[in-house]
Parts: structure tokens; C-alpha cells; sequence
């Protein structure tokens, strides 16, 4: 999920983390793009699994 506003608390991070874990019933971890080490960007957005809407 990408945001267009850089205004996301901690907190709103936090309630959307475990609002997915919810949802999907298992562990999810939230990365923000711009804070992932260059070295390692490639390997994490291959492994990534996205979600559409339905």
C-alpha cells in the first residue's frame, strides 16, 4: 500500500499493521520504500506479495 501523504503517525501504522494481521490471519510486515536499504530493495520487492481490493 503506498500513501500519498507523509502525515502516517506511528500509531496509524501500528492500527494498520494489525488491522492486516487481522484480516489475513498471520503475520504481516509493513515496509516504508524510502527507508529500505538500496542493497537490499531488489531482493525485498521480489519477495513481496501483493493485495488487490476486491
Amino acid at each position: 500500500m503506498e500513501f500519498m501523504d507523509d502525515a502516517m503517525t506511528f500509531d496509524d501504522y501500528m492500527d494498520l499493521k494489525f488491522n492486516l494481521e487481522d484480516h489475513f490471519q498471520k503475520p504481516v510486515d509493513l515496509d516504508i520504500l524510502d527507508d529500505i536499504k538500496p542493497a537490499l530493495k531488489p531482493s525485498i520487492l521480489r519477495s513481496a506479495n501483493y493485495v488487490e481490493r476486491a
